[in-house]
This record gives C-alpha cells, sequence and structure tokens, in this order.
C-alpha cells in the first residue's frame, strides 16, 4: 500500500478540522480515530472506514498494523482503509488546532457498527449508561464492557457520545470492539432491556441491599444501570429495576461511575460463569 502525500488544502481532509467541536463532529456523520490503537481497532472492526491521515515520520508503524490486520482479515472480518493520506507532523497540527502527538488520525462512519443483538438467545451481561455526561467515564465504560466480556452498552439521549475523540482514545478504541446502541430517553433503555428478558440491577450508593446479595438467583441475562455522578439514577429507573449498593468503607459515599460500572461487571460476570 503506497500513501498518497497530501497539502493541508485537499478537501478530503475537510473533517479533520472539526475535531475539538463534539456537535460539529456529530453532524458529519463521521467520527474520528486518534492514535495507533484506536487506529488499529477501526481498521479491524466492523465500522466502516473513510480514510487515514498520518504524519510521514509515523507511516512505517502504521504499516506494519495495517499488514497484520489485512492478514487476519479472514477471520476477524476487518475493513481495510481506503486512502491513506501523509503530511509532515507540523502540518498535521496545523490542521487539526493542536499538537498531533500520536501521529495517525482516521474517519469512520457513523451508524456503521455491529448491532447489540440483545435478542440473541442465551447468557448476557449488558451494560447500560443513563445520563452520563462525561467523555472519560464514558470510554471508561467501554473498556471496562470489552475487559469482562459485556454483550453490549447500551445508552440514553443524555450520555455523551462515545464515538467523540476523547471517549475512544479512553475507551482504547473498545468503543469500535463492543455492540452498542441509543435510545432516546432513559426508560426506552429499560424497556429493551426488560423485553430482551434480562433483570436489571441499577446502582445506587443509598441503596440498602449490596451487589452481591442482589446478583443472587437472576439467571444469565442480567445488566448493569449505571447513571451519572451526582445525581445518580433517576427516581422512574430505579422503580423500574433491583436497586443495588457497593458496600464501601465509612466516609466514602459513592463511587467513580466507570468504576462502579467495573466492579459490577466484574461481579455479574462471576455469578455468571459460576453458574454454567
Amino acid at each position: 500500500m503506497t500513501p498518497e502525500p497530501v497539502q493541508l488544502d485537499d478537501p478530503r481532509l475537510i473533517p479533520y478540522q472539526a475535531l475539538r467541536d463534539k456537535d460539529l463532529a456529530r453532524e458529519t456523520g463521521l467520527f474520528v480515530a486518534e492514535g495507533f490503537e484506536v487506529v488499529n481497532h477501526l481498521v479491524r472492526s466492523q465500522w466502516k472506514l473513510r480514510s487515514i491521515l498520518v504524519a510521514e515520520s509515523r507511516w512505517p508503524r502504521l504499516a506494519e498494523r495495517l499488514a497484520a490486520a489485512e492478514s487476519s482479515s479472514a477471520g476477524e472480518g476487518a475493513t481495510l482503509p481506503g486512502p491513506v493520506f501523509t503530511a509532515p507532523v507540523s502540518e498535521l497540527s496545523k490542521l487539526v488546532g493542536f499538537p498531533i502527538h500520536r501521529g495517525v488520525l482516521a474517519l469512520g462512519e457513523r451508524g456503521s457498527g455491529p448491532d447489540p443483538a440483545l435478542e440473541a438467545p442465551g447468557t448476557s451481561v449488558v451494560l447500560a449508561l443513563a445520563g452520563l455526561a462525561n467523555h472519560d467515564n464514558v470510554g471508561a465504560a467501554f473498556r471496562n464492557a470489552a475487559g469482562f466480556g459485556a454483550r453490549a452498552v447500551l445508552l440514553d439521549g443524555a450520555t455523551a457520545d462515545p464515538l467523540y475523540r476523547k471517549a475512544l482514545r479512553v475507551s482504547m478504541g473498545h468503543v469500535l470492539r463492543v455492540p452498542w446502541a441509543r435510545s432516546g430517553a432513559e426508560l426506552d433503555v429499560i424497556n429493551r432491556l426488560e423485553m430482551t428478558g434480562h433483570r436489571i440491577i441499577g446502582l445506587s450508593p443509598g441503596a440498602p441491599l449490596s451487589l452481591e446479595r442482589a446478583l443472587r438467583d437472576l439467571g444469565s441475562r442480567i445488566a448493569i444501570v449505571v447513571g451519572a455522578e451526582g445525581p445518580g439514577l433517576s427516581t422512574a429507573v430505579l422503580s423500574r429495576v433491583i436497586p443495588a449498593s457497593i458496600p464501601m468503607m465509612g466516609g466514602t459515599d459513592s463511587l467513580n461511575a466507570a468504576t462502579a460500572a467495573a466492579i459490577a461487571l466484574y461481579a455479574a460476570t462471576q455469578v455468571d460463569r459460576s453458574s454454567h
């Protein structure tokens, strides 16, 4: 594969100029992956790849990654890239408006990822995010979901965009690995989980029932719902789920949302594995 040197005024580079504007980035129907790890996940995923933009000095390293992805594409369903553009790293920084330390960016198409397939029979542990507006927490939650083998992540409309550059980076590209879907309202997420036979636990620091006890005898289809730090889950959601807390030492009233999700996913997957 031979990369194509480009100038900053090339119209094909226009989508790379909106990296700092999360709303504009979403309106284009595209998303930007940043860094070798995230771009590698994009190339190997089911998401459609529009182009890659790489610093000239980083091209040899990226070429090795692309060759490895191509050689394994038959087994992993990789989408190999279209055009690969190169330019000096100083020019790339001018284009996007900040220093490109990682030296590689890629454009993917929104809406092209895998379906969560919640209706599929069998074991299923799902993570749901309600009103989680912090991109770091959303990215970390996806990384946790991948690490503990969650089938999917569901998001309501108030949750931050997982395809925004920062969330993608924090997730280490796992937003592109874990199937996910977004619903308009938080109760729409609850409805979908109920319709697909999931027993739902809502994490709430004030719940008298511990997570360990809540997970007992729930079967093999479990969903964990996490709300925003501070307000937590709404009363409407808590009335539809099994509220549960993670016991902590005195003086600590709650955990970071992504940390709480990690603990709950670990507990849920251990219960599931021990019952089969």
